[in-house]
């Protein structure tokens, strides 16, 4: 059953607009594990659970702490095409930001995005051998957003069934 039926499709042809970014910033704000998507050499889909820091300033860009030598780093070396999904469904919330994964190994930004949790990860911190950064260039989004509250949910929901129209939800293309 497809939730969101009622489409606000639209893909922006120039510049996304500062309230799209904004509103993205928040949601990935919001939700800390997403599940990052590479294509392995086999040319099949291959996904993780990552953690995003909680990156707030979302620009289009987004950025993982990783080990140069992984797997994920094999695969973007190969086809560098990835996907990156965050799912709220407590508050009927879902993005996938689709674009292209770098391996970046520059020590000053590392620094400037390393937050002191990371240390479970890697536990030497900075001095970490190996320790690297996974950029997702994003080129696209795509949203998905319906009612957040339970009350709200039961209204819509309980509107649907009475007048047998689908349930409505916002579904939004973005080019980034």
């Amino acid at each position: 059953m497809y939730l969101f039926s009622r489409h606000y499709d639209y893909c922006m042809k120039n510049k996304t607009s500062t309230s799209d970014l904004k509103h993205i910033s928040e949601i990935i704000k919001k939700i800390d594990i997403c599940m990052l998507t590479t294509i392995n050499k086999n040319g099949s889909p291959h996904t993780r659970p990552m953690s995003n820091n909680k990156q707030v300033d979302f620009n289009g860009d987004l950025w993982f702490f990783t080990y140069e030598k992984t797997h994920k780093i094999l695969e973007i070396e190969g086809k560098n095409e990835v996907s990156v999904a965050f799912s709220d469904v407590g508050n009927s919330i879902y993005l996938v930001l689709q674009g292209k994964g770098y391996l970046i190994k520059d020590k000053a930004k590392i620094s400037e995005l390393w937050k002191p949790e990371l240390k479970v990860w890697f536990p030497k911190g900075l001095k970490e051998p190996g320790i690297a950064l996974l950029k997702v260039d994003s080129t696209s989004a795509e949203l998905w957003e319906g009612p957040s509250n339970f009350l709200s949910k039961l209204y819509t929901f309980g509107k649907a069934l009475i007048t047998g129209k689908k349930y409505e939800g916002v579904h939004k293309k973005i080019n980034l």
